[in-house]
């Protein structure tokens, strides 16, 4: 039960976690062209863009290292973990993926805050966001895929 509900929760909150920067990166790349000031609103979006990918990632890695059945057996077949597309993929590809990309984003996001100029911070913002969404795209379970999973829980 525990494992059912985190993992529809991490699948209905990664839509969060992949919105919030979406519209990050639109606004810092459109303010970084027309040379606006940083205003509040870019701050506050940016700290709900973070904490969504915190949540997201603090249940993904309780997922991954305690609960899932995949994620379990996968570190359980350690030698044919490699040979076995789905494992490999929950065990080695995503859950490392996701947490470089994440960290990826704190550090080009908090280098974002010492900058004064407000159109560079944009630009280190929307950069930040655009390696994010990407990578995040890229990594994603898609339904499809051979550990692919469906876009919302129970579909």
């Amino acid at each position: 039960m525990l494992y059912t509900a985190l993992v529809h929760f991490h699948s209905l909150w990664r839509w969060v976690a992949l919105v919030l920067p979406l519209v990050v990166l639109q606004r810092s790349a459109r303010a970084a062209l027309v040379k606006a000031p940083y205003a509040p609103v870019d701050r506050k979006l940016l700290l709900a863009a973070t904490i969504a990918l915190d949540v997201e990632l603090l249940v993904g890695l309780l997922l991954w290292v305690s609960v899932s059945p995949l994620g379990l057996t996968a570190f359980a077949t350690t030698p044919n973990l490699m040979k076995n597309p789905v494992f490999r993929y929950w065990a080695v590809e995503h859950g490392p993926t996701m947490i470089l990309a994440i960290g990826a984003f704190h550090g080009l996001s908090a280098s974002a805050k010492k900058i004064e100029d407000a159109s560079a911070k944009h630009k280190r913002v929307a950069i930040a966001c655009a390696v994010l969404v990407l990578v995040v795209l890229v990594n994603m379970p898609w339904p499809g895929r051979v550990y692919g999973r469906p876009l919302f829980p129970g579909g």
